[in-house]
């Protein structure tokens, strides 16, 4: 056998059906071998879903609480706003209950109100 005749064979390899079919069916070996990660797949998951997340907003009784007290305090939406350094949007939405939950800014709300709308035990 000459030099040349050695580059002229090619060996092809081939996987068979039974092999790909467990590829297929999630081999973690097979996984592992390409390369792919836990979390590529994870990601992948993800971008397949079709289901809808939402961020939690604030329930409606709280922003009730949080409207009845400003109102008994006499406080425009605007007042409470400027003494938490606030928007007023962010008062409106979180009363109407389309804001999403920020701890931080609830805690200057009750403070400045002296109310308690989060309840720390949950039953």
């Amino acid at each position: 056998m000459s030099f040349d005749d050695i580059w002229n064979e090619v060996t092809i390899l081939k996987k068979s059906k039974k092999q790909l079919k467990k590829d297929k069916l999630g081999n973690k070996e097979a996984i592992k071998r390409s390369g792919i990660t836990n979390e590529k797949v994870k990601l992948n998951n993800l971008d397949n879903s079709t289901e809808t997340v939402k961020h939690k907003t604030i329930p409606l009784e709280w922003g009730k609480k949080i409207s009845e007290a400003r109102q008994q305090k006499k406080m425009r939406q605007k007042d409470l706003a400027s003494r938490i350094n606030e928007q007023v949007s962010i008062i409106n939405h979180i009363e109407c209950g389309k804001a999403q939950i920020n701890h931080k800014v609830l805690t200057k709300i009750e403070n400045v109100l002296g109310i308690r709308v989060r309840n720390k035990n949950k039953n």
